[in-house]
């Protein structure tokens, strides 16, 4: 049985590493920290504003990642380990310590380091104080009160219903499907799950929970993935297969499941992750600001965040303006 904390867990560094071998995910840990390598696509962070052709031109450093490339979002944990020196990536860009709380006590010792912060992406948080669901819908606002038990009778007149599973590896090309359709679409993308990951979730025990929106026909219409770590709950991936999406509110139920589930699990908080954010704010939630905090491992890259550490916060001021965000993603 695997321990509550399952995120800092060996097994759960090497799950990713056996199952995404393309991200090249370090199982030996960096001074008892998690990390992974990947190339950091700058112009992803940049407002959709930006001319298409600049993001595009904009390089793509090669970085060492603290931390994992997927759950838990934020990574503010990994602040209250010693600060890796330039020289433990000598061959890589950058070092990136992605997703954490600016004011935390410790950022001004990374700083110290070298690392300089940057905004990133915020969290969407639902602090939990709920008995039940029916607790929840009723602290919210009538109009979205009224949308939620909508959008819940459309899927289940339509003939849908949610089921729990414990082995996806029969249903794992369809989930990588419905998967793929949200990932490419995605206007905040990040690394890209593998096959493996969802042919073999079920070695993750029962702190990952798979449900599926199965179609009157007993096909797999939808998934979500939701994570219990310690008191927290973290909302994982979701997708609608492409004959399903926008359509029998789905993607709406899948969505108000994972509050569903946190509720049941006396979670403290659920973790609802980037995007979406109108529709986050509408069901209770409230963004969390994070941030990035980088070090050049070279004379270039070092050169550029010293002299440039300005302009980063500039181009990327859309991230902490929260109507921008609401608007744009």
């Amino acid at each position: 049985m695997l321990p509550q904390h399952i995120f800092k867990t060996q097994f759960y560094i090497d799950f990713l590493a056996q199952t995404h071998p393309e991200l090249d995910i370090c199982t030996q840990r960096l001074e008892g920290l998690p990390s992974f390598i990947a190339s950091i696509p700058i112009g992803d962070a940049l407002s959709p504003k930006w001319p298409k052709i600049i993001k595009k031109l904009l390089p793509k450093p090669k970085a060492l990642v603290i931390g994992t490339p997927f759950e838990p979002y934020e990574q503010s944990d990994l602040l209250d380990a010693k600060p890796p020196k330039c020289q433990v990536a000598k061959h890589l860009d950058w070092i990136l310590l992605h997703n954490v709380d600016p004011y935390h006590p410790n950022i001004p010792l990374w700083e110290e380091a070298g690392f300089k912060a940057l905004p990133s992406f915020p969290d969407m948080q639902l602090n939990i104080h709920w008995k039940s669901f029916h607790d929840y819908l009723k602290s919210l606002k009538a109009s979205v009160r009224k949308s939620v038990r909508q959008n819940i009778r459309k899927f289940e007149q339509s003939g849908f219903c949610l089921e729990t599973i414990h082995d996806p590896y029969e249903i794992r090309h369809e989930l990588f499907k419905a998967y793929e359709v949200f990932w490419q679409r995605a206007k905040i993308p990040w690394f890209k799950h593998s096959p493996a990951y969802f042919s073999s979730l079920a070695q993750l025990g029962t702190q990952a929970q798979l449900t599926i929106a199965r179609s009157p026909k007993g096909e797999t219409a939808g998934f979500v993935i939701n994570f219990k770590d310690l008191s927290k709950s973290h909302a994982g991936r979701i997708g609608v297969l492409p004959q399903y999406d926008n359509k029998h509110s789905i993607y709406f139920r899948l969505l108000y499941h994972s509050i569903e589930s946190a509720i049941q699990a006396n979670a403290s908080s659920l973790s609802l992750g980037p995007t979406g954010y109108q529709l986050k704010s509408r069901l209770g939630a409230q963004p969390r600001p994070l941030s990035n905090l980088v070090l050049g491992t070279k004379a270039p890259w070092r050169l550029a965040f010293k002299n440039l550490s300005l302009f980063g916060h500039l181009a990327l001021k859309h991230l902490n303006n929260w109507q921008n965000l609401k608007q744009e993603y």
